[in-house]
């Protein structure tokens, strides 16, 4: 049995992850367009590093936020067989295939267009056509990888957890 308010922040840190993991394909791309331009700005990151620094709050304040958006009285979900690590690995694995089904498509297109543009204008792509291709390979990959090592990472979640339960009960007494 797992209680309700362990099922919210299960969502929530993966929603983070999706977030967080945009992000860092925003990033990234974002390096490539800059890379490409005669005017580097360290300023053309810092809205990326600005919302990467909210997710990294968000996944910190996330079991004080699951706390808030359940019930006082925590209600406990009747999911037999079913683990904390079950929980996380399904997450993962569905975090994978979220990642790898929606940007496959998008690579293929990204890549088919810069391929038929550059093909009919006779000239080389331009950066945000590499940056919109590069942005979509990498979640494609990232998605794979997440997809393939689900439950190496619920594992380590797990493993953070513990020691963080641990930490604060040795905070709490000295």
């Amino acid at each position: 049995m797992i209680p309700l308010s362990d099922i919210v922040l299960i969502v929530i840190r993966i929603l983070l992850l999706n977030w967080a993991l945009w992000i860092v394909a925003t990033l990234g791309s974002s390096i490539i367009m800059a890379s490409q331009t005669s005017h580097f700005s360290p300023y053309t990151f810092l809205p990326s590093c600005i919302l990467l620094l909210f997710a990294l709050i968000g996944w910190k304040a996330a079991p004080t936020i699951s706390n808030i958006v359940t019930p006082k009285k925590d209600y406990v979900a009747q999911i037999s067989g079913l683990s904390r690590r079950d929980l996380y690995s399904f997450s993962f694995v569905f975090l994978g295939l979220y990642f790898t089904l929606t940007s496959f498509s998008a690579t293929a297109i990204s890549i088919y267009f810069a391929i038929s543009s550059s093909q009919v204008i006779q000239k080389p792509m331009d950066a945000t056509v590499m940056r919109d291709i590069f942005r979509h390979a990498l979640t494609f990959i990232v998605g794979i990888f997440v997809l393939t090592s689900a439950d190496r990472w619920a594992r380590l979640l797990l493993s953070k957890e513990a020691l963080n339960k641990v930490e604060q009960g040795a905070a709490a007494n000295p």
